[in-house]
């Protein structure tokens, strides 16, 4: 399962894109798989890639958000140390 970053969704268009973590080429995304999981602009997503059938190009599908929560507080630093799940 790939991860990255909800760039934009607009649903009025009907369609978004997804920045991938490895900053590879922004995945394209229908707004039916947004919706269905839920999801919004600049959240952490994991999905799975998708070839379409007739144009053979990619899209996501299975979008699931991550969440970002912090596991420990170094009491030196007084930093957190951030997780996605």
């Amino acid at each position: 399962m790939a991860a990255g970053t909800g760039k934009w969704f607009n649903s009025t268009k009907g369609y978004g894109f997804i920045e991938p973590d490895d900053r590879g080429t922004d995945v394209f995304v229908h707004v039916s798989a947004v919706e269905r999981a839920g999801l919004r602009d600049g959240q952490k997503i994991s999905y799975d890639v998708v070839p379409d059938k007739r144009s053979g190009k990619v899209s996501a599908e299975n979008l699931k958000g991550r969440i970002i929560r912090p596991v420990s507080i170094s009491s030196e630093t007084g930093s957190d140390f951030w997780s996605s799940t």
